[in-house]
């Protein structure tokens, strides 16, 4: 331990920044530098690169706690990084997931072309998300942040006809987002007079305050995927490869995005308990669960569900942190180590079944339970963590983010068991349609050519799968560990018998719903078909469906409209100086050329006149 310490320290800290930093990216560009024909080089690099952050996640999780400072610009825009109890913290829950990740990814794209491209793009993510972790300056933080969206942009123009509309417009979502942590960035450097990231706590978010909160909290956002920086998502975990999907978006943006925001809320700004921010936060929140859960209750496509599911989870995170109470914040911490493993699971699944069948299409797929009974049962467990049944550590955690909801507002607490209800809704379907029920499959496929998953992708599907269950076993150990490494004050449970009775009133409300639904129509698919065609939320359905309430559609349209209005001005511009200034002049030349007669009388006049008018002008002025 003493000879790690040593080794990270040395060079004025420069050992840190090359193991957790520069190694993964230099491993990534090695994996791009290798022959399409070479993919155990490739995979074995890759793999590599997983287990070797692993183990140095697991030398700083107990290990000693280190500042480094690397001078570089002046200003206090340094290299400035530390390791301590939240960070230590987020660095092994990424590192693991990462590793599980890297295990599956293996064995997935195996099959795929451009495999060094995809291993690159992923540890390259990482590198980016180690600094982000370890970061001690806002400027530093900013690189890092950065580097994460560009790595996400460029990462889904992976096909050989790629869709580039998806990148674009991740890239646009992701850069307001990020526009606005940057202004945050200011405004929390001027308040606090500093760029060093461990002086700044307890700001007030009032007045200029208020733009510095609102901007880093926006940032945050924009990484988790919520509302209104969500849409991207859907659209690329249908169309990039699954391991992007899963070790990007789902596994080291969102972790990301939750160190920042409970960084934001309980940290750098003192957010009041009921304040209009804290509120505010809140109410994104819900709409983010609401808004995932209800979508993902219409896909017809696997892994566009999964995403919808992954939307709303993350409109969890917020209600926790947003909350800015301790039950709160420790609620989004748990959630997000029971919620992050549960969502790579199903789509660890969903590659399974895509992969063995050809397809994601829900209309093309059933019964495939009978089939591949492991991936079966994978899925079903991280659905049931998901949705946060219990003894799941999911509804441990969502019982402390509902009782600080509910103390906060009634009327978000009564949105936030809607979008369970919802969520819960969602993954019943899909999990009723795709892996029970008599086998369907695509046209020309048979039940021999449907082969459960190698155990290289099993595995990893399984661990994530259990851990959730193990972690509500354990909640008690867990939690406490947990509050251990952060440093949290926080004791013991403050359960409500009440609030728990309701949140699973409304799990159960979600099983009768699917029940009465399947007996109606006489499909899984189909058992939402009462929710998805009642007469006032049809139209809001079909809106989404069309995409009208997309916030990137909406913003396009006002960047159309903006055009249009610069266009009419140009125009408008162009006449008067090409048409109207050229008319005019053309008369008046032509009236002072009809006045030149050449009669002297006549100028003798002009010129006594304009002499009368200066004369009572000047009388006039005076």
């Amino acid at each position: 331990m003493n000879a790690f310490s040593s080794l990270i320290a040395s060079g004025g800290g420069l050992g840190l920044l090359l193991l957790m930093v520069a190694l993964p990216a230099l491993l990534g560009l090695a994996c791009l530098a290798l022959s399409r024909r070479s993919y155990g080089g490739q995979a074995l690099l890759f793999f590599l690169g997983a287990t070797v952050n692993l183990i140095l996640a697991l030398f700083i999780l107990f290990g000693e706690e280190q500042t480094v400072l690397l001078p570089w610009a002046g200003f206090e825009i340094n290299l400035a990084l530390r390791i301590y109890g939240f960070s230590r913290l987020m660095l092994i829950l990424s590192a693991v997931l990462f590793f599980l990740s890297a295990l599956y990814s293996v064995a997935f794209m195996r099959r795929e072309n451009r495999s060094g491209q995809v291993f690159f793009y992923c540890l390259l993510a990482l590198a980016f998300t180690n600094g982000v972790f370890l970061a001690n300056n806002f400027v530093t933080l900013l690189f890092f942040w950065e580097g994460i969206l560009a790595v996400c942009f460029a990462a889904q123009l992976y096909n050989d006809r790629p869709k580039v509309r998806t990148a674009v417009k991740t890239l646009v979502l992701g850069a307001a987002g990020d526009i606005m942590f940057i202004v945050g960035v200011a405004v929390t450097a001027v308040q606090s007079g500093t760029l060093m990231m461990d002086v700044v706590s307890g700001l007030a978010a009032e007045g200029p305050g208020a733009l510095g909160f609102i901007g880093l909290a926006l940032g945050a956002l924009a990484r988790a995927c919520a509302v209104p920086f969500q849409s991207w998502l859907p659209d690329a975990a249908a169309e990039a490869p699954l391991p992007f999907v899963v070790t990007l978006p789902v596994c080291l943006e969102r972790v990301a995005g939750a160190y920042l925001l409970l960084r934001v809320t309980g940290g750098f700004y003192a957010l009041a308990p009921g304040s209009a921010l804290s509120i505010a936060l809140m109410i994104v929140g819900v709409l983010t669960f609401l808004a995932g859960g209800m979508m993902a209750l219409i896909q017809r496509n696997l892994k566009r569900v999964l995403a919808f599911v992954a939307i709303g989870q993350a409109g969890l995170l917020l209600l926790g942190a947003g909350s800015a109470v301790p039950a709160g914040s420790d609620g989004a911490l748990l959630s997000l180590f029971a919620q992050v493993p549960a969502l790579m699971c199903m789509f660890f699944a969903a590659g399974q079944v895509e992969q063995s069948t050809g397809s994601a299409d829900l209309r093309r797929l059933g019964g495939l339970g009978h089939l591949m009974p492991f991936t079966g049962v994978a899925f079903v467990l991280g659905a049931a963590c998901a949705a946060g049944l219990p003894p799941f550590g999911s509804f441990f955690a969502d019982q402390l983010i509902f009782s600080a909801v509910n103390d906060a507002d009634i009327l978000l607490y009564i949105g936030s068991l809607l979008g369970l209800f919802f969520t819960a809704a969602a993954l019943m379907r899909v999990g009723a349609t795709c892996f029970f029920g008599p086998v369907r499959l695509p046209e020309g496929m048979e039940r021999e050519q449907v082969k459960e998953a190698p155990g290289a992708m099993a595995l990893p599907t399984v661990l994530l799968a259990v851990a959730g269950l193990g972690m509500g076993v354990l909640i008690g150990p867990f939690s406490s560990a947990v509050r251990n490494v952060t440093g949290s004050t926080v004791e013991g449970w403050s359960f409500s018998l009440v609030l728990c009775l309701i949140y699973v009133i409304a799990l159960l409300l979600a099983v009768l719903n699917h029940i009465t639904g399947h007996r109606a129509t006489g499909e899984a698919l189909r058992a939402a078909d009462h929710i998805h065609y009642l007469p006032g939320l049809y139209r809001v359905y079909d809106a989404a469906e069309r995409h009208y309430l997309d916030p990137y559609n909406i913003l396009m349209g006002v960047v159309r409209v903006y055009s249009w209005l610069c266009r009419m001005i140009d125009r408008c511009l162009s006449w008067i100086y090409e048409n109207l200034l050229e008319r005019l002049v053309d008369r008046g030349s032509g009236a002072l050329h009809d006045l030149n007669t050449g009669v002297v009388n006549q100028y003798l006049l002009w010129t006594l006149g304009g002499l009368a008018f200066l004369v009572l002008l000047f009388l006039v002025l005076v």
